[in-house]
């Protein structure tokens, strides 16, 4: 259909030229016939002569013969022989001649008009195409220039002798020079360059590729130095400009990377701060991938706390470092993918040496060299769990402590009055009688109940101690044969003193017992016999070891060591040995307060110990007393003291009601004379009422209202008098921390009848008898 269509345009065209010949041929008839009243017969080819001169100029030779031709034909006809049936048919010679004439010039004038023509429309052409070239030239021109005006890059254009021909926006802005002043100049004039790190001056980089013909580049640290001084790093390459094989001059390109190399040193102060975050870090930090679990960074840290070198973690996985009953949990907890950090743990990480450490975890999800991997900090767990489960013990023990000092006490005066007045029926019983054997079992019960108060009390460290200065080595020396008799036979002992050993203030009943206790203790951990080993040394408490255990103070200590080869212990033993009536004996075997005594004891002292055993190893205790410069006061014996009895007026102040009326009673019993009152005030109104001298005040430490303290206070100021407090525990009302202040008389519940007597006669009679 087009091929049709530009078939019938193609033929129209052709045709258009002599439809414009017939056409004009007719107009040029009409204009003869129009003209004939004017010219009669004469000048027959007026009109078709001009119609033939149009034709050739305006649609050429070709149309212009057809109007010769048909011009002849018309004239002819119509007026030269109008007669003659043909156009072509003259009758007349001179009418041959006149259309010879016409054919011959109409020719001739057609021809010299057409190659007018011609000439004229080459010339046209020509014009055209020039004009043509020059648009399309100034439009590419401007186009170059606007692109490289446009694009983010300095541009200059030398010719071949380096000479600056064109400069875009960006070359004129870093240059400082106006393309106008910098045309024709040469490029080293205004493109100045120099070293940055040596400061000479660089050749033109366009010399070469001119010279050269090839593509070059500045090398790096290259400053450009403007117009107005100004100095811009940059980087550059310069290329030739080739046509047809030939260098037409040079094109040089270059940048400010002023940004960039701020931007790249920011990166680098980055990578800088993230290699010091992550490198130095003190905690162990790596990362992972998260499809693979393969470590893909390590740090430091890392390196020296689980034990592999860095090219042997980047060979691993992280399931690699969990015990392999851990891997599952491992794998469900990376399975979650939580979006932001995510904390967590303790989880057990195993080392290079097999040891089991505990660590918290913080991740973070990153991308980590294209990989999707995440960012892991550990923090060592396993000192801290172990000193709060310390803390918790000491917690525990401390509140198992208080329960048993507030039981001992109230049972204290309770067998204050039981074991009391066994001994007075049991001394005015006729010895022998089948009552006073019953009574002694009474008493006997109530002298075992009295020695498991004091345990407890010993525990929970309310027990009252007058801790004096002395050696473990001569209290050592001086239970040695008791030991050796206590631990049987068939059980080694070996003692290892240290010779230089110093000395420490404690109470010597209690460190006796301490050791007794332990040694019972080791004893019933070597049924079949083995050795028990103490120990004594001279030891500083470092700073690091008191980190380790949080109640340990660093300083000078004595160390006791009691160490057997028995059964040793499990560590949930372990955990529970210091608690009272806790016992791994049968029934009936043992009360379970030897070891919570030996621990209040050695606390009240202000010592530590600490326990060392694994099971079928045995068991090492290690005690530590502060050490003291004080010296081991001179023996003395203590002389015979005088009879219990006397008659004095005695002052008695006890909230108990039997256990005043007991005190009472066995002080009238030994021929005193006494006073009594339930509290404070009523004893200084009855001190007040008395009109007699009072010799001794005995009071109750705590009561209500008024304490024994404040009473003895307020008596002894207005009075000279003694006193003596008796109390189950003190609550720091005459003692600190239940070390008794020096100068203060005090007599322990639950007391006999003796005791009190003999205690009374010891501060009345001071020359009988050191006055405690």
């Amino acid at each position: 259909m087009k091929s049709t269509t530009r078939e019938k345009a193609n033929l129209k065209g052709h045709l258009l030229p002599y439809a414009f010949a017939v056409a004009a041929t007719f107009v040029a008839t009409l204009l003869r016939m129009g003209l004939g009243p004017l010219v009669g017969g004469g000048a027959p080819f007026l009109t078709y002569f001009v119609a033939v001169v149009i034709v050739v100029w305006y649609v050429g030779f070709r149309a212009a013969l057809l109007s010769v031709l048909l011009s002849v034909a018309a004239a002819t006809y119509f007026f030269i022989s109008p007669a003659t049936t043909s156009p072509f048919i003259l009758s007349k010679s001179a009418d041959r001649v006149t259309v010879l004439g016409f054919v011959v010039a109409s020719l001739g004038v057609t021809l010299l008009l057409d190659l007018q023509r011609k000439a004229l429309k080459t010339v046209e052409h020509e014009a055209m195409r020039r004009r043509i070239a020059e648009e399309t030239e100034r439009e590419q021109r401007q186009w170059f220039e606007t692109t490289l005006g446009s694009i983010g890059d300095a541009v200059v254009a030398t010719d071949t002798q380096g000479r600056v021909k064109f400069m875009n926006r960006l070359a004129i802005e870093l240059t400082g020079w106006r393309l106008e002043e910098a045309k024709g100049m040469p490029l080293r004039s205004v493109f100045h360059i120099v070293d940055e790190q040596a400061g000479v001056e660089l050749d033109s980089p366009t010399e070469k590729v001119i010279r050269d013909g090839v593509q070059t580049g500045l090398a790096n640290h290259t400053l450009l130095i403007s117009k107005d001084g100004r100095k811009t790093p940059i980087d550059d390459c310069a290329a030739p400009i080739k046509r047809d094989g030939s260098t037409l001059g040079a094109v040089l390109v270059f940048r400010d990377v002023a940004a960039r190399r701020e931007a790249q040193r920011q990166i680098e102060n980055s990578e800088r701060r993230y290699r010091l975050l992550f490198q130095s870090n003190p905690q162990p930090m790596w990362v992972f991938d998260r499809d693979t679990l393969a470590f893909l960074a390590v740090n430091n840290a890392a390196v020296q706390k689980y034990g592999y070198t860095t090219e042997e973690f980047l060979g691993m996985t992280i399931a690699d470092i969990r015990p392999a009953e851990d891997v599952p949990a491992l794998l469900q907890d990376v399975g979650k993918r939580t979006p932001g950090l995510h904390r967590d743990g303790p989880w057990r990480h195993r080392t290079r040496d097999g040891t089991i450490i505990s660590v918290e975890i913080a991740a973070h999800p990153i991308v980590f060299e294209g990989q999707n991997a995440s960012l892991v900090m550990a923090a060592d767990v396993t000192e801290r769990q172990k000193l709060e489960e310390q803390f918790r013990q000491a917690q525990r023990l401390e509140s198992i402590g208080r329960l048993a000092g507030g039981i001992a006490h109230d049972f204290n005066n309770l067998l204050t009055v039981i074991n009391g007045y066994a001994s007075v029926i049991l001394s005015e019983l006729p010895g022998g009688s089948p009552l006073a054997q019953r009574v002694a079992e009474i008493q006997g019960a109530g002298q075992r109940a009295a020695a498991l108060t004091q345990q407890l009390l010993a525990f929970s460290r309310r027990q009252i101690v007058q801790p004096k200065v002395l050696n473990v080595n001569s209290v050592i020396a001086d239970v040695d044969k008791m030991l050796r008799r206590l631990i049987g036979e068939d059980i080694d002992l070996v003692v290892k003193l240290s010779p230089d050993l110093d000395n420490i203030k404690v109470d010597d009943g209690q460190l006796q017992q301490v050791i007794m206790n332990l040694a019972v203790n080791a004893r019933d951990a070597m049924p079949q016999g083995g050795s028990l080993i103490i120990e004594t040394s001279n030891v500083y408490l470092d700073e690091s070891y008191a980190a380790k255990h949080p109640e340990v103070h660093a300083g000078a200590y004595i160390m006791l060591a009691v160490t057997d080869s028995g059964t040793g212990m499990t560590p949930e033993v372990q955990e529970r040995i210091f608690e009272p009536f806790f016992t791994t004996k049968p029934p009936g075997s043992g009360t379970g307060l030897g070891l919570a005594t030996v621990h209040g004891m050695v606390r009240q002292a202000g010592g530590w110990i600490w326990v060392y055993s694994e099971p079928r190893s045995g068991t090492t205790f290690k005690i530590y007393f502060p050490r003291t410069e004080e010296a081991v006061p001179g023996r003395h014996t203590d002389a015979a003291t005088s009879s219990p009895r006397g008659n004095e007026t005695i002052l008695v102040v006890e909230d108990q009601e039997d256990v005043r009326k007991l005190t009472v009673a066995v002080l009238e019993h030994y021929g005193y004379r006494v006073l009594s009152a339930a509290g404070g005030d009523e004893a200084i109104a009855l001190a007040n009422s008395f009109m007699g001298v009072i010799d001794l005040l005995i009071t109750d430490v705590i009561m209500p209202g008024m304490s024994g303290r404040e009473l003895a206070e307020r008596l002894v100021a207005d009075r000279k008098l003694r006193v003596l407090f008796m109390s189950g525990y003190t609550e720091n009302a005459i003692a600190h921390r239940g070390i008794l202040d020096s100068g203060l008389a005090y007599i322990q519940k639950p007391f006999t009848p003796e005791s009190l007597a003999q205690k009374v006669r010891e501060i009345l009679e001071p020359e009988s008898g050191n006055q405690t």
